[in-house]
């Protein structure tokens, strides 16, 4: 994996990044490793009952593509506007992990607790974000449960462009390699998402100190190494962690910590995209879609009919209930 220049950073977060890259060598190699989260649904995620179809909303042009390369591409998170709802994860677990150093009397906890206020407390935010991403960056295709709602239309789509692809939810969780991919519901409630920033804090502590255990020849509790599992779960889980403004996206998001995997690039707005390939070829001819919805446009019903001219029966073709306006 490339890492962010060092050159270009300030020394002292740059030789951070440095020694983390190394620990996560380390950690790798360690008996700490065997009690990380390998998958995400070894993380507290029950709960969260899967909706019989999730949509993905996008263009012609894209619906296109996902047709003729029997694919889905999952994006970097650094490289989404979903970027910012990072923050917001980082913004809600910096306090807790103050306040549990504050109220604990270990002193092994202290050690490794005041490394991670460092972190999340230093004066330059936005580096130690991109540090992490750096790191540990996640790639994710969003999906919802709406099949027809206006805000996603006019977020994800241009006037008289916009589709809303259905797909079959039990067909996507079971015909993907679990091992390398989770379909997994964001979490708006600010109660669960302090029980799922919890379970990271305590799952460090727990899980350095069962690793102390077993070799004795450690003489000081492995802090670094305990940061680099918090930072490691944290980034896990701060992807499905929004916003409870948001909460009527509906949003699930299958997402891919799978290293052996190519990276590609697509154009963006502003820049290159990283992204990784999610191949369908396994879901069926019709790629595990259900239906699909057609969104506003002025031509509904002669968009409706080429799309029955490229899907058999089985895949149900409807229109959007919102009127087309060109904005």
């Amino acid at each position: 994996m490339k890492f962010i220049d060092l050159e270009k950073m300030d020394d002292v977060f740059g030789k951070a990044l440095d020694r983390l890259q190394k620990m996560q060598t380390v950690l790798e190699g360690s008996p700490a490793y065997y009690y990380l989260p390998k998958n995400m649904h070894d993380f507290p995620l029950q709960g969260n009952e899967i909706p019989e179809k999730l949509y993905h909303y996008t263009s012609r042009h894209v619906l296109l593509s996902i047709l003729e390369k029997r694919e889905i591409w999952a994006s970097h998170i650094a490289y989404l506007n979903d970027a910012a709802e990072f923050a917001y994860a980082l913004d809600r677990i910096t306090p807790m992990v103050v306040s549990r150093n504050s109220l604990t009397t270990d002193k092994d906890e202290h050690q490794v607790l005041d490394l991670v206020v460092e972190y999340l407390q230093t004066s330059q935010p936005k580096l130690v974000r991109n540090i992490i991403l750096s790191l540990y960056g996640a790639y994710v295709f969003s999906l919802s449960e709406n099949p027809d709602q206006l805000s996603q239309w006019r977020g994800y789509c241009k006037p008289g462009d916009g589709y809303a692809l259905g797909f079959h939810s039990e067909t996507i969780q079971n015909g993907l390699d679990t091992n390398k991919y989770n379909l997994l519901p964001c979490q708006y409630d600010p109660a669960k998402q302090d029980e799922l920033l919890s379970w990271i804090i305590n799952q460090t502590l727990r899980n350095t100190r069962e690793w102390k255990a077993m070799d004795p020849s450690l003489q000081e509790f492995p802090k670094e190494l305990a940061l680099v599992q918090f930072l490691k779960m944290f980034t896990d889980l701060a992807p499905i962690i929004k916003h409870p403004s948001f909460k009527d996206e509906k949003e699930w998001r299958l997402y891919s910590r799978e290293e052996n995997v190519e990276t590609k690039f697509r154009s963006g707005r502003s820049l290159l995209v990283p992204y990784r390939p999610i191949d369908l070829k396994s879901l069926g001819t019709n790629l595990g879609l259900a239906e699909i919805v057609i969104g506003p446009t002025p031509y509904p019903l002669m968009d409706a009919n080429s799309l029955g001219m490229i899907f058999d029966e089985s895949v149900k073709i409807r229109l959007s209930g919102i009127p087309f306006r060109e904005l």
